[in-house]
């Protein structure tokens, strides 16, 4: 899939996204939820009652964890006072 093709999936051209029965999925998160949404009988996903750990942790994974990542990848140096703000 060329670039142009793949900013019509995702205009902000940001891996990943998926496209499923026409509709865009962005963000690992959602994508993970949708999914286990999408193929209940593929057990993606706890039951309800076990659910409650299970988003923090997927949105943890795309909120703070991605954020710290970045950071480091990145180089950026943040002070001690203010690192607690971004993950």
């Amino acid at each position: 899939m060329s670039s142009a093709e793949y900013a019509d999936v995702n205009p902000m051209r940001k891996v990943p996204a998926i496209v499923h029965d026409g509709m865009v999925v962005t963000e690992c998160a959602a994508i993970c939820l949708y999914l286990a949404d999408a193929f209940p009988k593929a057990d993606l996903a706890p039951p309800l009652d076990a659910q409650a750990g299970y988003c923090r942790w997927m949105t943890f994974a795309a909120g703070p964890w991605e954020t710290a990542r970045t950071n480091r990848s990145l180089n950026i140096k943040l002070r001690a006072e203010v690192s607690g703000m971004v993950g």
